[in-house]
Formats: C-alpha cells, structure tokens, sequence
C-alpha cells in the first residue's frame, strides 16, 4: 500500500488564496476600461455604448474635456483655467453657449478611456490623425497654424463637425494674442 501524500495547512491555503486573487482579477475591469478583440477592432457592445452628441451636450450645457496638464494644453494658475489648446476649446464652448469642464488625466491612454466610456466629449490633446485614428477616435479641429488634432468619438458627427468648422474659421494670432494677454495678468 502506498502512503498517502498530506499537504501542509498552509499550503492549502495559499492555493486557495491564488485561485481566488486570479478569479477576482479575470473577471473585472478598470473603471472605463475597454476590450478589444484579438484584430484591435472594438465589439459591438463598446460601439453601441450611448456617446452624447453636440445637441446633448447643448442641452447639458456643458462640455467635458480630457486632457493631460501643461503649458499648452491645460493648467490652472490661481482659480484661472489656462493654456493654448484651451483657449481654442473655450473660445468653441463660448461660441455654442457651453460651459467647460476639465477632467485632467495622468496618461494619453486615460484620456482615451474616458472619450470611449462617454465620459468626456473631446480629448483635447495636440495629436497626429495617425495616433487619434489608432485609438478609435475622430481627429478635429486641426487649426491653420497646425499640423496637430484633437479627438472625439465616432458617435459624435454633429460635435466634428462644429468643432472642425470652428477650427478653420478660428483667428488663431487672436486667439493666441488672448491668451498670452490673460497669462501676463
């Protein structure tokens, strides 16, 4: 006869301990995180989330941006929102009776994740089509003086479009002329 083998206590417990953590960490996401299938493509389930378009964000009254903090995209300097890139945003915001708010975000990719959540209507980073387009995003607002873009949702047509009308009509030497003015007060 053979001997029967015996585990030591704790050792039955760490296996336990492990299949749990394993089980718990297959089977959530991240707040807001995506799948993709294997070809990158996103599922029809992350198509069909409800994405707000320009006439809901009007009626919300407010626009919601991703950005990441900088010079030339976002920073607050004493209560006083600031920026380049900003001044575009709120100078379109101003334009359709909106009100901006910034959710500041500590990677490109949080930004990304918010825009495809519907938790932000336009990253507002200076971006190539290329990088907007690997992402699953619309590149907008690519200005005169630029060779760069910002993103929004393929759901928000009526948003591009506003945006990008915006874009080619914007005075950018006035708009920077502004700006450089607010940042020296």
């Amino acid at each position: 006869m053979k001997p029967q083998r015996t585990f030591p206590p704790f050792a039955l417990t760490i296996l336990a301990w492990t299949t749990i953590c394993a089980l718990i960490a297959c089977g959530s996401h991240g707040a807001g995180e995506t799948s993709a299938n294997v070809s990158g493509e996103t599922s029809a389930f992350e198509a069909a989330k409800a994405v707000p378009d320009l006439d809901e964000i009007v009626a919300s009254g407010e626009l919601i941006i991703a950005t990441l903090s900088g010079p030339d995209t976002y920073y607050d300097y004493h209560g006083v929102p600031m920026g380049r890139e900003y001044a575009f945003v709120a100078a379109f915001a101003e334009d359709e009776g909106l009100r901006v708010r910034v959710e500041l975000c500590a990677d490109t990719s949080a930004v990304f994740r918010l825009l495809s959540a519907g938790e932000a209507d336009l990253v507002m980073l200076p971006l190539t089509k290329a990088e907007v387009e690997a992402r699953h995003g619309v590149a907008v607002g690519q200005r005169k003086d630029s060779k760069h873009f910002w993103a929004v949702s393929p759901q928000t047509t009526l948003l591009a479009e506003a945006i990008n009308r915006r874009a080619t009509a914007v005075d950018v030497a006035k708009t920077t002329r502004q700006e450089t003015e607010r940042e020296n007060t």
